[in-house]
């Protein structure tokens, strides 16, 4: 019966789509699996057995999961031009504590990127983006050594007054219902990569960096 669960769950099939013949897999069996509820699966942990190039058998251990997207939010300030990046503030148990770091979200089923991406932006800052505002900074995974997930970075620029980007300092924002207590904070922008401590933020400072000297060039 768990061997039907997995088999059946968008997270074994969206993994299954990219296992390509050299990874020379030999045995997959369930190595946890989160109590049931309803059909959907979130995360599964399998046990995979291999061959390398030699022909010897290893074991690793593979989460299955979501995808994730994390969206850098811009701020300009219309009265000076200075940009800001808008970070949230909440508890990361993995990290030990509170973290710094980019909005981000998964994505639930079949909802499309760039819907994720606005609607994590709204739940976590309060901000409205559009579709239009989006910029698609990369696709990478974080962890591929144990986790399938894939987190496709964003970067959104809105332009605020500065009264309304003061307000937005220490403000109280995420869905409660679903444990986030978020703190939103403010900070220039050329000083986000010595302020972070989170992978997916990083990166998304420097693609959108890269995004934004390329697109000065045209």
């Amino acid at each position: 019966e768990d061997a039907e669960r997995i088999a059946a769950s968008s997270v074994f099939k969206q993994w299954l789509k990219t296992v390509q013949p050299e990874s020379n897999i030999v045995s997959i069996a369930e190595k946890w699996l989160p109590p049931s509820h309803g059909n959907r699966m979130r995360f599964v942990a399998l046990e995979i057995d291999y061959l390398d190039r030699e022909g010897r058998q290893h074991s690793r251990i593979v989460v299955l999961g979501p995808n994730a997207v994390a969206v850098l939010v811009v701020l300009i300030n219309r009265d000076t031009g200075q940009r800001q990046a808008l970070l949230v503030n909440q508890l990361r148990l993995p990290a030990g504590g509170m973290l710094l770091e980019i909005p981000a979200g998964t994505v639930e089923g079949d909802d499309d990127l760039e819907g994720t991406a606005i609607r994590e932006v709204e739940e976590e800052t309060g901000l409205k983006a559009q579709k239009e505002d989006l910029i698609l900074l990369h696709n990478p995974y974080f962890s591929p050594g144990r986790s399938t997930e894939i987190i496709t970075l964003y970067a959104c620029e809105i332009t605020l007054s500065s009264k309304d980007i003061e307000g937005m300092q220490e403000k109280h924002t995420g869905l409660h219902e679903e444990g986030e207590d978020i703190r939103l904070h403010l900070i220039p922008f050329d000083d986000l990569p010595h302020t972070m401590r989170d992978a997916k933020s990083l990166l998304a400072y420097y693609m959108y960096m890269e995004w934004k000297g390329k697109h000065l060039e045209q």
